[in-house]
């Protein structure tokens, strides 16, 4: 969807945060059928890393957050008029798992069946363009094992960003060239 006015919901929603950096997001999570706090309880939007990168005809934009126990974010890929939208989790231990079945691994990376996404414009697919917008998702249930104990965990997320377009550079070394 194309909204010339999401730039005023993305500039307020940026500058709730603690840097007033380049993007935010706003997370509810869900544990075993337990809504918890917005936003960790914390009072304030998240301030989170965003990277827009143009690869041939796709655009890939990838938002991320640390936290102490885990880093969390999305990915955009657009491609043409095609839109997908992936949420993932990534641990220094192997916690995560789609099924309550599987073997635990350090990176979760699902596509979400449940998203909105509203740019300011239709991008143009050019190197140094500024790209903004908000992506609303929900996971699917997945599941995240602590000291031996599966937690059922669904997360909502609402990222907004405002980013430039950058050339890929496929060789480089990033956390966010894991995310597939």
């Amino acid at each position: 969807m194309i909204d010339p006015t999401i730039k005023q919901t993305v500039e307020a929603n940026i500058k709730l945060t603690d840097l007033s950096g380049n993007s935010a997001m706003k997370t509810i999570e869900t544990i075993n059928d337990t809504t918890l706090p917005e936003n960790f309880g914390l009072g304030k939007n998240l301030d989170a890393i965003t990277e827009a990168s143009l690869a041939q005809d796709t655009i890939i934009i990838t938002s991320s957050l640390a936290t102490r126990e885990a880093s969390f974010g999305y990915k955009i890929i657009l491609r043409g008029d095609i839109c997908t939208v992936k949420y993932f989790s990534l641990a220094d231990e192997n916690i995560f798992k789609i099924n309550e079945t599987d073997k635990p691994s350090h990176l979760i990376s699902m596509t979400c069946q449940i998203s909105k996404l509203t740019l300011s414009h239709n991008p143009q697919f050019k190197t140094g363009e500024l790209i903004e917008g908000v992506v609303e998702l929900t996971t699917n249930d997945f599941w995240s094992t602590i000291d031996g104990q599966n937690n059922k965990v669904k997360v909502r997320l609402t990222g907004y960003f405002k980013t430039k377009l950058s050339k890929d550079r496929p060789n480089e070394q990033s956390v966010f060239r894991q995310i597939q």
